[in-house]
């Protein structure tokens, strides 16, 4: 029986405390016996196919390898099942603790579903703002080599390189670690190699790295939590008017489908997203 093979997953990170819910595409995955983040099993999961499983993620730290077993045996860590588990915008004490009077119920909110939209709005604001606001893993990143000593990664504020290959015809040959320690990083995502260079070339540079503020900004925070406790709460979504018996007089409701974007108008999250829209002149 072959073996299988993970080839993607979604999301690629995840908090501390686990709990995401984790799309794993692949090969063979067809009754799936396990998943593993690093050393640690997923105790939830399911096979959907032979090319899909679903696991929700373990408590963990760091960055792990998602593999999984099958009776044909364990598929072979690689950089396209890398998961990173990272603080989150906001945690879930903090979303029941900003607004008490609904979230606090564990009935009505389960932790899941604050994860789930926690895990939504640090994806909005991430992209919207073109910056990780917490330390995020970016894997195998492709870029044209230019033949100069710099290159420009997608995200700014790196920190850390953990691997870096190029490619000539269809070999790609990894920096050694001396190489990689003379890689200068600056905050608007510049990598430069001193005395080195990088190749000309299309795509043939990629890079495996750490970008993102140290720690989640304040007012993003707030906005963060502002959208969640806006958008979660049933008692805020709009009734809407569903029907109207004969001649008009007698209306029945039925709940709408949220704020439809309105949480946008919140004056803290127009701040938040001017303060650290790196896109723009004078950010943060």
């Amino acid at each position: 029986m072959a073996v299988p093979t993970v080839t993607a997953i979604a999301p690629v990170s995840g908090l501390p405390a686990g709990g995401a819910v984790v799309s794993i595409t692949g090969t063979v995955l067809t009754g799936a016996t396990g998943v593993s983040f690093g050393a640690v099993p997923a105790t939830v999961f399911s096979s959907l196919s032979a090319t899909q499983v679903v696991a929700n993620a373990p408590a963990g730290s760091g960055t792990v390898h998602v593999t999984v077993t099958t009776p044909g045996g364990t598929s072979v860590a690689s950089a396209a099942d890398y998961f990173t588990y990272s603080a989150g915008l906001f945690t879930i004490a903090e979303a029941r603790a900003f607004d008490k009077q609904q979230l606090e119920s564990v009935e009505d909110y389960s932790d899941a579903v604050i994860l789930a939209k926690e895990s939504e709005i640090r994806a909005f604001l991430c992209q919207t703002c073109g910056v990780d606001f917490v330390p995020t893993v970016h894997t195998d990143e492709y870029h044209d080599g230019l033949g100069s000593s710099s290159v420009l990664l997608d995200w700014p504020l790196p920190t850390t390189i953990s691997a870096a290959s190029t490619r000539s015809g269809t070999t790609w040959t990894a920096l050694t670690s001396g190489e990689l320690a003379a890689l200068q990083l600056y905050d608007t995502g510049e990598v430069f190699w001193d005395c080195g260079c990088w190749p000309w070339g299309r795509k043939n540079v990629k890079l495996t790295y750490t970008a993102g503020h140290a720690t989640v900004p304040p007012e993003i925070k707030r906005a963060a939590l502002l959208v969640a406790v806006t958008e979660l709460p049933t008692s805020n979504v709009p009734w809407s008017a569903e029907s109207y018996e004969a001649g008009g007089m007698d209306v029945s409701y039925a709940q709408g489908d949220g704020f439809n974007g309105a949480w946008s108008r919140i004056a803290d999250v127009r701040r938040a997203i001017r303060l650290y829209d790196r896109r723009l002149p004078g950010v943060a």
